[in-house]
């Protein structure tokens, strides 16, 4: 009997120390990540006077675009993406609660104008959308 305790607490702590005991949760590494250094991807906003323009991210937490020299910071990129103006045209906006949907390649959510705290419909698409 002893024997058996003692080759069931050397099974334990062999298989503790090669991770194969726990919770079974990812490590953080292995999270997705859809923006990706260099990235361009498409804002698309319904307003009244609906506009879009490109942005490119950077590994460093921030984006510029091509268009009224806007740039700014981003958070997020895998399964939310939240992002803020400072500079330019659309300095103080944000894009806010962006839900990543895998099946469209987009982020939607909603894009807060900082002058009327109204917030409109916003897709993030990867990529150059054609038009805008």
């Amino acid at each position: 009997m002893w024997r058996r305790a003692g080759l069931i607490t050397g099974g334990l702590a062999m298989a503790t120390s090669l991770g194969l005991a726990g919770t079974g949760t990812a490590p953080a590494a292995a999270l997705e990540h859809h923006v990706k250094p260099g990235s361009q991807w498409t804002v698309e906003v319904d307003t009244p006077t609906a506009f879009c323009e490109i942005a490119t991210f950077d590994s460093n937490g921030s984006f510029t675009t091509d268009s009224g020299g806007d740039s700014g910071s981003w958070t997020g990129g895998g399964k939310k993406l939240g992002m803020h103006w400072s500079q330019g045209r659309d300095s103080g906006e944000d894009f806010l609660y962006g839900t990543y949907y895998s099946g469209i390649h987009t982020y939607v959510g909603v894009f807060e104008y900082e002058h009327d705290g109204v917030g409109y419909y916003t897709e993030v698409v990867e990529g150059v959308v054609a038009g805008c």
